[in-house]
């Protein structure tokens, strides 16, 4: 991962917890798990959370690298370990590490009873042997990246750390992509994600990809678009798009919509073009009277922030309702183009 993450020591079973990070290679970017060493019948409390950690880096892995050392030889746990590797059925590497010289090499070769297929040699010390290592690790990864997997295909942990690295992805970003399965529709998981674009202030393009499977009328796109409207409501202004991406369907079309929002995001409305539009809307359609009291609005400004946020400067702020919010945040959308970009409408006291 370009520096050093995990505690390196001579000392057998250092690593206790799991160490996330991100590498690249021949211009492949891809993650890596490095897992606390397994073990069994250890004076250690936290050992059935070791293990139960290890197998789950296992069912979430795409390629598998098993570390074992030199020096070490073949150990009993070695053999225990192969075994859950093999009934894994992963695309596992076997690493024999600590291979400093030559003459090591050849005591490499008794890792080839653990059935794993050839041990490749590396000092992670010194670093050698691990461009090849690197180039292997490359020749079995998958070229599609890993999203949100659907709640009951998989095991409820391995759900977790997938949400986990959807919201470091979210939480990074600029504009989100939020792709639908055209056969299975909006589904709660969905929602889900949406409500942490928006809480997280993130430009969105939803794509309904799949659509060749599905069986059209003259108006399913239109009613498609109304119910995912419908559902996604209060914040349904953001663009939908149908895709197959196995006909290379719309895929421009996505990439040029993600521009168009993430210019939206980053646009600024100069006061006095915003007050000029704004004000003569407020007065003909005030906020509702409260108990008697009635609200004036006069004056309205975009904030200096890195996402679309607009103030409006009132004498009694604490009486506006949540309606009138979504009457003015309307007719802002009406004027500009604000499609996939959440806004944040504050009342402030004059």
């Amino acid at each position: 991962v370009g520096h050093r993450q995990a505690i390196v020591d001579a000392t057998a079973g250092t690593t206790r917890d799991r160490h996330d990070g991100k590498t690249d290679w021949n211009g492949r970017e891809y993650s890596v798990i490095d897992t606390g060493g397994y073990a069994v019948n250890s004076d250690d409390e936290f050992e059935e959370e070791i293990r139960r950690q290890v197998l789950l880096a296992i069912e979430e892995a795409d390629v598998i690298l098993f570390l074992v050392e030199v020096a070490t030889g073949v150990t009993d746990l070695d053999m225990m370990m192969a075994e859950i590797l093999r009934r894994a059925k992963k695309r596992t590497i076997l690493v024999c590490n600590k291979v400093d010289n030559y003459e090591l090499i050849y005591s490499s070769h008794e890792f080839y009873s653990l059935g794993l297929g050839d041990p490749m040699c590396i000092s992670s010390m010194s670093g050698s042997g691990t461009g090849d290592l690197m180039d292997e690790i490359l020749r079995h990864l998958p070229e599609d990246t890993a999203g949100m997997r659907k709640k009951g295909k998989t095991m409820e942990d391995l759900e977790f750390y997938s949400v986990m690295r959807s919201i470091r992805a979210i939480e990074s970003s600029d504009v989100c992509i939020l792709m639908l399965d055209a056969q299975q529709g909006l589904e709660a998981q969905d929602l889900n994600i949406h409500n942490l674009i928006v809480r997280n202030r993130k430009g969105c393009v939803i794509v309904v990809n799949k659509w060749d499977l599905v069986e059209k009328e003259n108006n399913t796109m239109k009613q498609w678009r109304e119910a995912l409207e419908k559902r996604l409501s209060p914040f349904n202004d953001i663009p939908i798009i149908f895709t197959s991406v196995l006909n290379k369907q719309r895929i421009l079309e996505v990439l040029q919509t993600a521009i168009r929002v993430c210019k939206s995001r980053a646009r600024r409305i100069p006061t006095s073009e915003f007050n000029d539009y704004m004000l003569p809307i407020i007065e003909q359609t005030p906020p509702p009277s409260t108990k008697g009291k009635y609200i004036r609005i006069k004056y309205a400004m975009q904030l200096p922030t890195p996402t679309p946020q607009f103030v409006f400067f009132c004498n009694l702020p604490q009486y506006i309702r949540e309606n009138y919010r979504r009457f003015i945040e309307n007719e802002i959308r009406a004027h500009w183009d604000f499609s996939g970009v959440p806004l944040q409408i504050y009342f402030r006291q004059k």
